[in-house]
């Protein structure tokens, strides 16, 4: 029986970990940066609003920002939660003050330094998911698409 080289071992345990890293690291964060950024959403819903009113009060769009944020940061994701909120929007106005509310957020773990919504949801939800909340918004008559 041949005696096992700790060192190699160990040598070759960190290597496959590393590159395990930078495997994931790689696929997240190519999946970063897509999306409406903040500034394009801010300019454009500060346009749009005079054509579509809002249809809520704008401390709802931060609750709801802030749910669709908090549904996302933990390992598992509660979709059910996010197409919740995405049921409450009736305007292409809506969906942009949501996206205006949640502005850039980070979470090193995700990757997504300074995110905004549409980039947390390339990386942390799956293109079925995506394609959920685009339905919604579709059921809806809100002309927007993530």
């Amino acid at each position: 029986m041949k005696k096992l080289d700790l060192p190699k071992a160990s040598q070759m345990n960190i290597g496959v970990f590393a590159l395990v890293v930078v495997l994931v690291a790689y696929f997240f964060g190519t999946r970063t940066g897509k999306g409406k950024s903040v500034a394009g959403a801010s300019l454009q819903l500060d346009k749009e609003i005079k054509e579509n009113p809002l249809t809520y009060e704008l401390s709802s769009y931060k609750q709801w920002a802030d749910r669709v944020h908090s549904s996302m940061v933990n390992f598992f994701d509660n979709e059910k939660a996010i197409n919740s909120v995405f049921t409450k929007m009736r305007n292409r106005s809506d969906v942009l003050q949501l996206v205006k509310s949640f502005g850039n957020r980070k979470h090193l773990l995700w990757n997504v330094g300074n995110g905004s919504m549409g980039s947390w949801f390339s990386v942390k939800l799956r293109e079925k998911d995506i394609a959920e909340i685009n339905e919604i918004l579709s059921r809806n008559n809100v002309d927007f698409e993530f």
